[in-house]
Parts: C-alpha cells; sequence; structure tokens
C-alpha cells in the first residue's frame, strides 16, 4: 500500500492496474465486471456523490443486497473520504428507526424496497442525497439513480482521508438480542484487517473465490481474486439451493468457499444426493449454526 495515502481504496486502484481484465464480481445471471470497469465505475459514483455535496467524513447510508451495484456505491463513498453505513436491505422498519438516530447520515444510497422504508422514517424521508439502484420517477424513489451517477467523468486523484484513523466503514449486528449496534472499521482498520486475512487464508492468484459474506469479497477485490456472488435468497440462508450453487461452482470454476454453517451443510447434502464433486480446494466456515 502506498503510504502516503491512507485511503484503502488505494487496494483496489493498485489492483486495477495489475490485472484490468481479470473478473472482479460475477452475479448469478452470469453478468460481471473485470477490474478495470470496477474502478472506472467506483471513480465515477464517487465523482458523482462528491458533485452532489458528499464530503469527507459524512456518512451515507447503504442498503443494497450482495452486488456488483453495492460494492460500486460502497468503495465510492470510501474513496471519497466518507464513511458507508451498511446496512441489511431487509431490515424491517424497527429496527431502522433504531440505527438512524445512531448513524445520523447525510444521504442513503439503496434499492427501491428500501426507500420505501426510508420513507417512513422522518431521519432519513429529509436526507438530502439520495440514489436508487432502479429507475426513478421525478424524485421517487430517490433523487438520483446508479445510471445518472455513473455518466459522470471520473473523478480526479484526490485522496481523503489524512489520518489512518478516519471511518470508512460501518457495520451493524443484526439486533436479534436487543438495539443492534454499530462497528466502526476505520481505514488503519480495514487495512490491518485485510493484512490479517492475506496471513491466515492465503489465496493463489488463480483461485476464484465464493464468499457468502460481503467483507471476504472486500478482501477479494483488494487482491484480484474473483468473487462469484451465491445464487442464493440473503435472507433464507438456510433454504439454500445447494444443486443451484453446484452448477454455479461448476460454470465459473470456483475453487474457495467463504460461508456460514447452513449454507455448507446444504452444499455438502447436494453433493451427497448428487455424487458431483465440486472440486473444492478450501472452505471456511463460521457464523451461526441457524
Amino acid at each position: 500500500m502506498n503510504q502516503a495515502c491512507h485511503n484503502i481504496l488505494v487496494y483496489l486502484q493498485d489492483t486495477a492496474r495489475r490485472v484490468p481484465e481479470r473478473p472482479a464480481l460475477i452475479m448469478p445471471d452470469g453478468s460481471m465486471v473485470d477490474y478495470a470497469g470496477l474502478w472506472d465505475r467506483v471513480c465515477r459514483v464517487s465523482a458523482g456523490l462528491q458533485r452532489e455535496g458528499l464530503r469527507a467524513g459524512n456518512r451515507l447510508v447503504v442498503m443494497i443486497p450482495m452486488s456488483i451495484d453495492l460494492y460500486i456505491v460502497l468503495l465510492a463513498i470510501i474513496k471519497t473520504g466518507a464513511v458507508a453505513v451498511f446496512v441489511d436491505p431487509w431490515m424491517t422498519m424497527r429496527k431502522i428507526a433504531q440505527f438512524a438516530a445512531f448513524a445520523e447520515p447525510a444521504g442513503f444510497a439503496g434499492i427501491g424496497r428500501s426507500h420505501l422504508l426510508r420513507l417512513l422514517a422522518p431521519v432519513l424521508r429529509r436526507l438530502p442525497l439520495t440514489v436508487t439502484t432502479s429507475r426513478r420517477l421525478g424524485v421517487f424513489p430517490a433523487r438520483l439513480t446508479m445510471a445518472e451517477l455513473l455518466q459522470n467523468a471520473p473523478d480526479a486523484a484526490v485522496w481523503q482521508p489524512e489520518s489512518p484513523e478516519s471511518p470508512a466503514l460501518i457495520t451493524f449486528t443484526s439486533g436479534s438480542s436487543g438495539v443492534p449496534k454499530g462497528a466502526n472499521r476505520t481505514h488503519g482498520f480495514l487495512a490491518a484487517q485485510y493484512a490479517a486475512l492475506c496471513r491466515e487464508y492465503q489465496y493463489a492468484d488463480t483461485d476464484v473465490d465464493m464468499p457468502m459474506f460481503p467483507v471476504f469479497a472486500l478482501r477479494n477485490l483488494a487482491d484480484g481474486i474473483t468473487s462469484v456472488i451465491p445464487d442464493m435468497d440473503f435472507r433464507r440462508v438456510s433454504e439454500v439451493n445447494g444443486e443451484r450453487l453446484l452448477a454455479q461452482i461448476a460454470r465459473h470454476g470456483v475453487s474457495t468457499c467463504t460461508a456460514s454453517p447452513p449454507f455448507v451443510e446444504r452444499l455438502v447434502q447436494a453433493v451427497t444426493a448428487t455424487g458431483r464433486d465440486p472440486c473444492l480446494r478450501r472452505v471456511l466456515t463460521g457464523g451461526a449454526v441457524s
């Protein structure tokens, strides 16, 4: 990492220069973006957000499922030196009200459904900067679309923040045991986390990974590893279609996988039922059992 720049996005910039044509993210429908394309889109959306008033230190709520759009928006926010507040897009209205006061956001980016929930929360309804990944009609459900932001010229190489202690990402616990708790991840923390993951879970340059957890896809993007987003409903992990996953793994040559125990259990059941060998060289699992 360039020590003169504390922004964690310098990793992605370096990766895009090193392996520009390598697939970065592959969706269940086969759509994909390579590293050069991902970096270009991040820079365009970053420029658009800055033009709309987003500044270093501002917080912007992100309610987008694990997808190419999620990482473009998330990384564009972080690139400006602002803080991405990542929230499960299927969170209930009650939980949204609980975290809204804590987050104190300057903007909101989400799928269409998430904006319907936003409009029901007074703190979020009044936000001046709103972005939807879908279409809009006038200012409904948001003032801007992803397509409009992507029309901006890539932003100039002005990097924020000035300190590794500056926050980059806030995520929330599920709130199953009470009020959702926010975890603040600074640029320095994310850099240290990346180094720890690289040390503990080494990948070959030719690996293709299937990460169920968004943070592992971030690690892959920093290192130039292709991430295949699993074909599943993230709200119902225990109902994952294992045979569908096996087909996806075979189609894209997936060699490693990081997922929760229910995900792995359904995958093992499919292997047992079909006799198909997914040829995974490593599976990492952790988290809740149900």
